[in-house]
């Protein structure tokens, strides 16, 4: 139009080296073109929103010097109570045990009978209790056991494993005292599990259950296995307590609050084992003082009984002596008076 030609024209330069001349009117055409195609893809379709830029990835800074001397202390103390935990699994078989004699002695009691309705006669309940208290047999055997026991006597003559294994879970539970140091997810049978590991032992609900005089040891036995197991269980917290530590320690960018909480969670765990660490010092101590004292108190004995030994043959010797001389007096008087 006129009017176009009054603007001149536009020279349109593309991509692929063509060139033309627009109008103002074909120019404006051209943009708005231009600007609506460049919203579709070639088959038509809306042409999908640009996806934003990957966010970069974050490189893990170079562990500080202080983190390694961290992690480096972690692994000896890990070490150390690793040993400490395996040394307490092979304590367990050194325990002072139960020392009763798991065996029922026959008695005649024509009186005694099994109820008819099939329940555990209470007239065995204390000898079902010296056969269970401290065992670390699983439930099938020490049932097998205590039917064949039981049937020594005239009440348990007819004593099936059922009425037996109910009666012994009933009156004790069996009790798992140290763990693994890598938990399993398998669920243990608590009542036939076998792992000499996990040191499983039967306790009585109430010690009252056994005759009298075995109370004391029962008692002693069973403060010998609780030591064990809260020293064990203290080591394994510790263990814990450093991996969950060097997990943070690992990475330069975990928070600070974070680390701190960790190492005073090792610290805390590392003084609990320590007590125990310092009672054992401490009875070991007093074990050798005794040792010593006895040794000393025997040698001064020995000492003593030497030094009179010696008197008495001192004694002897002179007496002796003085026994010659008088005869050699004697012998010379005798010698004088011949001469005269």
């Amino acid at each position: 139009t006129e009017d176009d030609s009054a603007d001149g024209l536009w020279h349109i330069l593309y991509d692929d080296g063509d060139e033309e001349d627009f109008s103002l009117s074909e120019l404006e055409a051209g943009m708005k073109l231009f600007e609506s195609e460049s919203k579709k893809v070639p088959d038509g379709s809306k042409r999908a929103a640009p996806k934003a830029a990957a966010a970069p990835v974050e490189v893990e800074p170079e562990l500080p010097e202080e983190f390694k001397a961290v992690l480096a202390k972690h692994e000896t103390l890990r070490k150390r109570y690793r040993m400490r935990a395996g040394d307490l699994v092979n304590r367990s078989t050194e325990l002072v045990e139960e020392d009763f004699e798991r065996v029922v002695q026959p008695r005649e009691d024509a009186s005694v009978c099994a109820p008819e309705d099939g329940s555990f006669p209470e007239s065995l309940r204390q000898d079902l209790a010296v056969l269970v208290q401290g065992s670390p047999l699983p439930l099938s055997t020490l049932t097998a056991n205590a039917v064949a026991e039981l049937a020594k006597l005239p009440a348990g003559k007819n004593l099936t494993a059922d009425i037996v294994s109910d009666k012994i879970k009933i009156m004790a539970a069996r009790k798992q005292y140290l763990t693994t140091l890598s938990p399993s997810a398998i669920q243990v049978d608590r009542f036939e599990d076998s792992q000499a590991d996990l040191v499983w032992r039967w306790e009585l609900s109430t010690l009252d259950l056994l005759p009298s005089e075995l109370i004391s040891e029962a008692k002693k036995a069973q403060a010998g296995r609780r030591k064990l197991q809260n020293f064990h269980k203290a080591v394994v917290k510790l263990l814990v307590s450093l991996d969950k530590a060097d997990a943070l320690f690992l990475k330069a960018s975990s928070p600070k609050v974070k680390r701190d909480a960790a190492l005073a969670k090792v610290s805390t765990d590392e003084d609990k084992v320590l007590k125990y660490e310092r009672d054992e010092e401490k009875q070991r101590l007093a074990r050798e003082a005794k040792a010593k004292k006895e040794a000393e108190k025997e040698q001064a004995k020995q000492q003593k009984e030497q030094q009179k030994k010696l008197a008495a043959e001192k004694k002897e010797q002179e007496k002796k002596l003085a026994a010659e001389e008088k005869e050699q007096q004697k012998k010379l008087a005798a010698e004088e008076k011949e001469q005269q």
